[in-house]
């Protein structure tokens, strides 16, 4: 029994629930998706396909075939220079990124169809460039216009 000065009596150790955390993740592709906190006893009533154990997504996925964790390549990118004039005619190229790769710009999102991505602006200021070419790691480009 309790009142209201001692709060809520603890709980003894064996009728605590048990909890798991878990990694959900995309059926098709393994890219991990987050983590679930749940009791055990709802796990076999999962119908997503999940990881075990709690996971980090940006630096591991899993390999749907075996449902091994396997970690996540760097993604490999070269950029020809990291400051370029704001005359929208001086471009920085970014090579080294997969083809069908998605790009985040400050002009939109963008696919990448032939390994090379151009950037150029009239816009001064620092340009954050964004990768996310699954299964390797996502990578930032940051690009000094002047």
């Amino acid at each position: 029994m309790t009142d209201e000065t001692q709060g809520p009596e603890p709980m003894d150790e064996a009728a605590a629930p048990s909890v798991a955390r878990v990694s959900p993740y995309h059926a098709v592709t393994g890219r991990i998706l987050g983590v679930w906190t749940m009791p055990t006893s709802l796990l076999g009533t999962q119908h997503d396909p999940f990881y075990p154990e709690e996971v980090d997504g940006t630096t591991h996925y899993i390999d749907v075939s075996t449902g091994q964790l396997l970690e996540r390549p760097p993604l490999d990118l070269q950029v020809s220079k990291t400051e370029l004039v704001a005359d929208g005619e001086d471009f920085v190229a970014v090579t080294g990124v997969p083809v069908g790769c998605p790009v985040i710009t400050p002009a939109g999102r963008f696919i990448v169809d032939d390994g090379v991505l151009e950037f150029a602006t009239v816009h001064e200021g620092p340009h954050r460039l964004f990768f996310d070419a699954f299964p390797e790691r996502q990578g930032e480009v940051i690009v000094h216009a002047r």
